[in-house]
């Protein structure tokens, strides 16, 4: 990882910019998440994954998102997808579970009541570890609106860390019911691309309380801006942490941020970097739970349990570097 150079260093001046994270803490914090393999655990010990996306026309995304949790050390993946996505995802790997219950208005079922997804998420509920929402879900119509906001709520209401991704991010932004549910819910990440980034703050402006957001001009959109437009959007979400993908990674919680790029970067954007970077961070806060359930203490380490901030450091580390090495020895 690269540090930041000195112009970056001297632009800080925002109130809230004061709460840069060292390098060193997130180094530190990373080394006590990662667990040990042991002889005593079962399948499903090193994470219970459900991913909630596709559509008619996309299975890529949701394959990378619920493939990737698997690659990098998750035990199980759970998909839930549309009924025209299940051939696609099991003849791309026998290892992903696949639930094609995630209702149109082209399906035969109308009612979520006593459904198979209504079953299927009872069963899940008592299983997984995070979920991954959004990837590949394309054009949202108003039932599969109506199957999301169920989904979540029942998620809520069991603690359950969402990482919410791409189309999903859309549908909080325009729908009021997902938008109060996941406004304080502070087991949450948003991971939004700078063109996410826009559309959350074009539509939040007439609501926006810094008036710094307004008349946002994105062409010419420095990492300072970032930062200080995602602390804007912080407060209007309140509890979720939120993650800005870009050629620089912001990352914004509570009490801390970092910003993380590097100097020799993969220059080729490619689709599928942002799907594989939630199936990622979904094992990583899986197993950040599971050192929170223990009771573990992260104090001697850093003043904080913010267990999101390590791993979303993790994240862009793995992927950023992974790319910019594939992208050297192709050139």
């Amino acid at each position: 990882m690269d540090e930041l150079d000195s112009s970056f260093e001297g632009s800080y001046a925002h109130e809230d910019l004061k709460k840069r994270l060292l390098n060193n803490d997130l180094y530190a914090i990373k080394d006590v998440i990662v667990p040990k393999l042991r002889k005593d655990e079962y399948k499903g010990c090193s994470g219970k994954i459900c991913v909630i996306g596709g559509s008619e026309v996309y299975s890529g995304a949701v394959y990378l998102s619920s493939i990737s949790t698997l690659k990098i050390g998750g035990d199980l993946c759970f998909v839930i997808t549309t009924d025209e996505n299940k051939y696609p995802l099991k003849s791309y790997s026998c290892e992903l579970i696949v639930y094609p219950y995630l209702y149109t208005k082209k399906s035969d079922i109308k009612e979520i009541e006593n459904s198979p997804l209504d079953k299927c998420i009872k069963y899940l509920l008592e299983r997984i570890d995070s979920c991954v929402v959004g990837p590949g879900l394309g054009e949202i119509d108003e039932f599969t609106e109506e199957c999301l906001i169920y989904i979540l709520e029942k998620f809520l209401e069991k603690n359950i860390f969402l990482i919410l991704d791409a189309d999903i991010i859309q549908v909080i932004m325009t729908n009021m019911k997902i938008f109060n549910l996941i406004k304080n819910y502070k087991n949450c990440l948003l991971t939004p691309n700078i063109n996410e980034l826009r559309k959350m703050l074009t539509h939040l402006n007439n609501n926006i309380i810094n008036e710094d957001v307004k008349n946002i001009d994105f062409k010419h959109l420095t990492v300072y801006k970032i930062i200080q437009y995602a602390h804007a959007l912080k407060s209007v979400l309140n509890a979720p942490k939120i993650l800005i993908k870009g050629f620089h990674d912001v990352y914004i919680s509570d009490h801390f941020f970092f910003v993380f790029f590097m100097k020799r970067q993969c220059l080729k954007r490619s689709g599928g970097f942002g799907d594989i970077l939630t199936g990622i961070v979904s094992v990583f806060l899986c197993w950040a739970s599971k050192i929170i359930k223990q009771g573990i203490e992260l104090k001697d380490i850093i003043s904080t349990k913010e267990t999101f901030l390590s791993e979303s450091f993790k994240d862009t580390v793995y992927t950023n570097t992974h790319r910019s090495i594939g992208f050297r020895r192709c050139q």
